[in-house]
């Protein structure tokens, strides 16, 4: 029994000794003359080597969020670049937010929000997963940029038929794509010639026949202007004379005289007076605008008188007025009312 006890601790200690020689012929750098593990041994060991160094989470490199100036109504679209230590296949999750309120969770890289307005912050986190870690997060944001105003019509009315004196007025049509409420900043120019900023009334009190005028108008809407629209050049009208009103009667050897007065608010000096309606007999002077008349006896009444002035291009302004001869008085006697 003793015997075969002390073979049982010889054989135990000589598979011990060949499984210490067989673990150091397979590392790199010991010889021997035992014989190389086989292919299914080496096979066998890997995955326990494997497993002792253990997975590596992925990483998110790069994250670009597009577009770079997003304006309302824009969709976002996420660029990422990802890897993984191991070689491992890499799935990404996105999630998108709105100032700071999360709005999406998912593996979308776009993102179209509900509605947007200028300032708004837009934020997308990245992860990315190789099927057992996630990597650190990464986060990108930017903000909505505000869209300006656009003019679209400028004009000034009336546009026609315009005389010195009159007041204009600029009529606009504007957008904004962001609803914003919209001032409006008003240049007026006469003959090319900047007037100043003003309101978008403009009055033509001192100019004369023949200016230009036009607008020009950039709106705002706080924090962006358009571009500047000028409107049409208009060019101011003729004037017509005009009477100073009705003449005072004078008496001269029972011979009426009036004298007309009249002006030209264009500076016209060479006015022409003509009578259109009058009692027999009454005359006017066409350069000097006197009205003779003597009554005959047979005259006495009340007679309408109509004068008209007209300056060089033919504008004309009309002056009416009725003259009284009484039956009681003679005729050198005779008075006019009016």
């Amino acid at each position: 029994m003793a015997r075969s006890g002390g073979v049982r601790g010889v054989l135990g200690l000589g598979i011990g000794v060949a499984a210490v020689g067989l673990a150091l012929a397979a590392l790199p750098g010991c010889g021997g003359d035992e014989p190389a593990p086989s292919a299914e041994q080496a096979t066998a060991a890997q995955p326990v080597l494997a497993a002792n160094v253990g997975n590596a989470a992925p990483q998110v490199e790069t994250v670009r969020l597009e577009p770079r100036d997003p304006k309302p109504g824009d969709t976002f679209r996420a660029s990422v670049q990802a890897s993984d230590p191991d070689g491992d296949p890499v799935k990404l999750f996105f999630s998108w937010s709105v100032n700071g309120e999360t709005i999406d969770v998912g593996g979308s890289a776009s993102f179209r929000p509900p509605s947007l307005r200028a300032g708004d912050r837009v934020d997308v986190e990245v992860v990315a997963n190789d099927g057992r870690l996630d990597s650190a997060p990464v986060r990108v944001s930017a903000s909505v940029d505000n869209r300006g105003p656009t003019v679209r019509v400028a004009r000034i009315a009336p546009a026609e038929n315009v005389r010195p004196g009159q007041q204009l007025e600029a009529m606009v049509d504007a957008e904004d794509p962001d609803d914003d409420p919209l001032s409006f900043e008003f240049t007026w120019f006469v003959n090319g010639e900047s007037r100043g900023r003003g309101e978008n009334v403009f009055d033509t009190k001192g100019l004369r026949r023949g200016d230009e005028v036009h607008v020009r108008v950039v709106a705002r809407d706080g924090s962006s202007r358009s571009g500047p629209m000028e409107s049409a050049r208009i060019e101011l009208a003729n004037s017509p004379p005009v009477f100073s009103g009705v003449p005072v009667r004078e008496e001269v050897d029972g011979v009426f005289y009036y004298k007309l007065e009249a002006r030209d608010p264009d500076g016209d000096r060479s006015l022409r007076y003509r009578l259109n309606t009058g009692p027999t007999g009454m005359s006017i002077d066409p350069l000097s605008g006197v009205v003779r008349w003597k009554p005959a006896a047979d005259q006495a009444g009340v007679h309408p008188v109509e004068v008209v002035v007209r300056d060089r291009l033919g504008d004309e302004t009309f002056l009416r007025w009725n003259l009284s001869v009484s039956v009681t008085q003679s005729p050198a006697a005779q008075a006019a009312s009016y």
